[in-house]
């Protein structure tokens, strides 16, 4: 049994590459999350939510979480998959234009980035404007913007400075060329928050495709005559077990199923599966997540067997 505690001292502490919290699906209240939660779930062990002493596991604390309609606490589970926030400051002067290079602020050259937010910290209260070019850009591209001060005046408050030091959040996903499966599941989590289900779907299926592939190519697993969507079910019984390590949670695998089943209606009707709703898409990534933690999880142990 994993007993997780649940207490931090600042919100700078809810969300770093150690340890996060997710929500308790019977209590909503936070058990802490650490990287070493999954090969315990995967080891068949549950957790105890320190809040209501009830048994939960990291699949449904994940979810749950996703599932809050928080703008901060549903962000959580896209860091525990990979995103990153990167913190800074600029100064910009009203009327003025500013340009601003995300890399000089530590972010990877080519990341994607996912989500930004200004705010401004005085003494003046000057909102960054994002300027464009003739083209407008529906989605965000490059790692550059140009920002416009705008001064934004309130009559009733005398304005003595001409300048505003704005705070900026930038959340991105760094690209791993190396890893498709990997930049296809950021991918995926990108398409969930702009709620395009059919992209974040075809995106999750190409994530766990070249997973699964890769992991039964390495273990030298025949699938020759076996349907994508079958895959996981050859991988249980033919890496897991020899492994001594439980097949993947059931739900999880039918979910999965659906998933593809879903990716199927598109690619050959073109639409999505009658009733197909946030809910259903933020169950199918979730899945699709954690079947991809799955191969990671069932490589490093192969890794380590004295077989190997």
């Amino acid at each position: 049994m994993i007993d997780l505690m649940c207490t931090y001292n600042s919100i700078k502490n809810l969300i770093n590459k150690d340890f996060s919290f997710l929500l308790c699906p019977s209590c909503q209240g936070g058990v802490r999350f650490s990287r070493d939660c999954f090969p315990k779930f995967f080891g068949g062990e549950e957790i105890l939510c320190n809040n209501c002493a009830k048994n939960t596991n990291l699949y449904h604390l994940f979810l749950n979480t996703l599932k809050n309609s928080h703008f901060f606490l549903n962000k959580i589970p896209i860091f525990i998959a990979g995103y990153e926030e990167a913190f800074f400051k600029f100064r910009i002067e009203e009327n003025s234009i500013i340009q601003i290079r995300f890399e000089d602020y530590g972010i990877p050259t080519n990341s994607r980035i996912i989500n930004i937010n200004y705010t401004s910290g005085g003494p003046s209260f000057i909102q960054p404007i994002e300027i464009h070019g003739n083209n407008v850009p529906l989605r965000r591209r490059g790692n550059v913007v140009n920002l416009y001060g705008v001064p934004i005046v309130n009559s009733e408050e005398e304005i003595t400075e001409t300048y505003s030091d704005i705070n900026v959040s930038v959340i991105y996903s760094p690209v791993d060329v190396d890893d498709i499966a990997r930049d296809s599941l950021m991918r995926a989590f990108y398409w969930l928050l702009s709620d395009e289900f059919p992209e974040m779907i075809l995106s999750s299926v190409v994530s766990l495709e070249i997973s699964f592939k890769r992991l039964c190519k390495k273990f030298h697993i025949d699938l020759n005559n076996v349907k994508d969507k079958d895959i996981l079910k050859k991988i249980n019984q033919e890496i897991a077990l020899p492994l001594n390590i439980p097949p993947l949670n059931e739900e999880i695998v039918h979910t999965i199923r659906r998933l593809w089943g879903s990716r199927d209606n598109i690619a050959h009707k073109g639409i999505l599966i009658d009733g197909y709703s946030r809910e259903s898409a933020q169950k199918q990534i979730s899945s699709a997540f954690f079947g991809f933690k799955y191969c990671e999880f069932l490589e490093k142990k192969a890794n380590r067997s004295p077989t190997n």
